[in-house]
């Protein structure tokens, strides 16, 4: 038998042990609400797997003890540049059970403040997590770009992972080692199964009362076209769920989430 064939035989199965354990369970939780005093709210919450997690830090184990803390640090750096206020933001790192990850909770005057804050623009990482509001038109402005799948370690693009013809040879020689008669890489499997995890990673928008969604859409911003979301009634809280990664492999400028407030 051709040991090119075994080992990729082998490795499908891997890779779909991979994609039982890991499947859908790429989260992030983005929770907004008003207080009674009218006071805003903002959760936001990435938990991947444990065993996901403990084999990043296995592949980089020189920087796997600080890696998480330092992108709490960054990122409330980032959340306070965007509102352009010294604000009080809470970070902590998730260990609960099956799942790690972060989380940053912080508070604002109110729905008003981000108002204030322009739209977000090309390179700003954080125009999901602080969107802009628009008190005319009663809309939030969520900026997703491509830094986000980049940050979460998510695949590169099919072109990206080629060799260019001008790369080193050593490097077109590893590629074409990788090569089995057919052509396809013995790697195939692993950046498939890669591919299918980040796309089924979901975002959750839960607004909370007095944001109540009339409609949400998300918005390409290379084409302009857009696809309207469902709004998921629970009651007090409203859920807005897309698979943003998928989107975004999509959508390489790019897109927006736009939510209609009634």
């Amino acid at each position: 038998m051709n040991p090119n064939l075994l080992r990729r035989v082998s490795t499908s199965f891997a890779a779909l042990a991979m994609l039982a354990t890991f499947s859908s369970c790429i989260n992030i939780l983005h929770v907004i609400r008003t207080d009674a005093d009218g006071r805003l709210r903002v959760h936001w919450r990435l938990t991947v797997p444990a065993n996901l997690e403990q084999q990043q830090q296995q592949a980089t184990p020189e920087n796997s003890g600080d890696r998480m803390q330092e992108s709490l640090s960054e990122m409330q750096a980032q959340v306070r540049s965007r509102l352009g206020q010294d604000v009080e933001i809470q970070g902590r790192q998730i260990e609960d059970g099956p799942v790690r990850g972060m989380a940053l909770d912080f508070t604002l005057p109110g729905l008003n403040t981000l108002a204030a804050v322009p739209q977000a623009g090309e390179e700003d990482k954080m125009g999901a997590i602080v969107p802009h509001y628009d008190a005319s038109a009663r809309t939030l402005t969520f900026r997703f770009s491509d830094e986000t799948r980049a940050e979460l370690g998510g695949p590169q693009n099919d072109s990206a992972a080629e060799p260019s013809p001008d790369a080193p040879a050593d490097a077109q020689s590893e590629a074409a080692e990788n090569e089995d008669e057919s052509g396809a890489t013995n790697n195939e499997p692993f950046e498939r199964i890669a591919r299918m995890m980040f796309q089924s990673a979901t975002y959750d928008l839960v607004l909370g009362a007095g944001l109540r969604p009339q409609s949400a859409r998300l918005v390409s911003r290379a084409s302009g076209e857009s696809h309207e979301l469902e709004i998921i009634d629970m009651g007090e809280q409203s859920l807005i769920r897309f698979p943003f990664v998928s989107y975004l492999m999509e959508e390489q400028a790019g897109f927006d989430l736009v939510v209609k407030l009634r």
